[in-house]
């Protein structure tokens, strides 16, 4: 008998465990209101108090009065103040616009409560006065007709394509656009036609990234921002020429990052004072262009011209920078031109007429002193050191026949000195 007692016992309790937490699922994403003052006079103020199981954003209306906030933050608990009308009585609504319970659960609805405002003769008398705040109490609460739809129902701008497409549940686009369009017209179109729009119109735009807010405020008070992501690219309007293709010459340079080891000086570029960098040692000038993919990157610049793309690669912990070879330099003694790889990277350089050199190759790089120069890179343990032209050796049958010269002119002079001498004796 006392066994089944026990058992009976913890079933009931396991039960009581389970409803209530059953219970309180229920109620986590709910909110309720709650007022300071039942009855107030003409004029007076009173606090409406806001609790949720959860967070988020409310809007706020009073009928017949006002209230200090139309749209509050509540996070478990706020408050805010309202000051009642002339007579009757004030109605406050509260109603969830963005908010969420703390089990993740959406709350929503309206809720509304109501104070009485008594009247003159009520504050002479204590019996009229509990008359009257019985019969507000007794009041029904008024519900707010006023219209809280705060969407647009479309958006449009007079250049370029919003991306995503426009839907009025997603409040935020990007716009891409060149320097060409110096303005932009954006227009919008609310929803409901009680609701008001700011935020349109012609807007002036420049390099670089900016936002444009579009704001609905519904009739209630209620509002909901759209926002436009415009970044405007830059499009060159003067080239310079590399080979067989055009270089557009860039003004907006804000963001663009150096080299490692330059600093910032101003070159003349077909007739333009262009923004460039040079090295420390001053062997190399770069600009930032943009070749006719729409690619920006670094170019060498030497006496006013492009002479070729500013590329660096890296040996041996060390960083090499990739030079042009000009004309002079293109004949070398042993070598042959060829192009070159060094891990990723081909280059032009050259490769030994020497077969059994076969695993070296010769390339132009400037090292991180600044120092313009020809290295030995060998392929199998991927090493790069100077390099050193061969000397030339004078073959032997030139010493021969040099020494052969010299002796015949030597011995020419002495016996032409012993004849002019046994001529004189004579």
């Amino acid at each position: 008998m006392k066994k089944n007692f026990i058992k009976t016992s913890l079933c009931t309790l396991v039960l009581a465990l389970f409803l209530s937490f059953h219970i309180v699922g229920v109620n986590a994403a709910s909110f309720s209101v709650s007022r300071s003052k039942s009855s107030v006079s003409p004029g007076g103020s009173f606090t409406v108090s806001i609790s949720a199981k959860g967070a988020g954003q409310f809007s706020v209306s009073a009928s017949n009065g006002s209230v200090s906030s139309s749209s509050i933050w509540v996070d478990g608990s706020a408050s805010v103040t309202c000051t009642a009308g002339s007579s009757g009585s004030t109605t406050v609504t509260v109603t969830a616009v963005d908010a969420t319970g703390y089990d993740e659960s959406p709350i929503s609805g309206s809720k509304s409560i109501s104070v009485s405002i008594q009247s003159a003769s009520s504050n002479q008398s204590s019996s009229s006065s509990t008359s009257s705040q019985s019969q507000a109490s007794t009041t029904p609460k008024k519900e707010d007709t006023r219209s809280k739809v705060n969407t647009l129902s479309s958006l449009t701008v007079s250049s370029g394509t919003l991306s995503p497409k426009f839907s009025s549940n997603k409040t935020s686009y990007t716009l891409n656009l060149t320097s060409e369009v110096e303005s932009l017209e954006i227009n919008a179109k609310a929803t409901d036609s009680k609701a008001k729009v700011s935020g349109t119109g012609k807007k002036a735009l420049k390099f670089g990234t900016q936002a444009f807010d579009i704001t609905v405020t519904a009739e209630n008070g209620s509002k909901k921002t759209y926002v436009i992501n415009v970044n405007v690219e830059e499009k060159p309007t003067v080239f310079t020429q590399f080979g067989d293709q055009k270089l557009g010459i860039l003004k907006n340079l804000s963001g663009v990052k150096a080299p490692n080891g330059y600093k910032s000086t101003n070159i003349q570029l077909e007739g333009q004072d262009v923004q460039a960098w040079t090295n420390e040692a001053g062997t190399m000038t770069v600009a930032y262009l943009m070749n006719e993919k729409g690619e920006k990157t670094f170019y060498v610049v030497e006496d006013g011209k492009v002479i070729g793309q500013y590329q660096t690669i890296t040996v041996l912990s060390k960083e090499y920078t990739l030079l042009t070879i000009p004309d002079s330099m293109k004949q070398q003694d042993g070598l042959k031109s060829s192009k070159v790889k060094i891990g990723d990277v081909e280059i032009e350089g050259w490769s030994f007429e020497d077969e059994k050199l076969h695993n070296y190759s010769v390339v132009y790089l400037m090292n991180e002193a600044g120092e313009k120069g020809l290295y030995v890179y060998e392929g199998t343990e991927g090493t790069l050191q100077k390099y050193t032209e061969p000397t030339k050796e004078t073959p032997t049958m030139t010493y021969i026949l040099i020494g052969t010269t010299t002796i015949f002119a030597l011995g020419c002079a002495v016996l032409g000195y012993m004849l002019y001498s046994s001529k004189k004796k004579g």
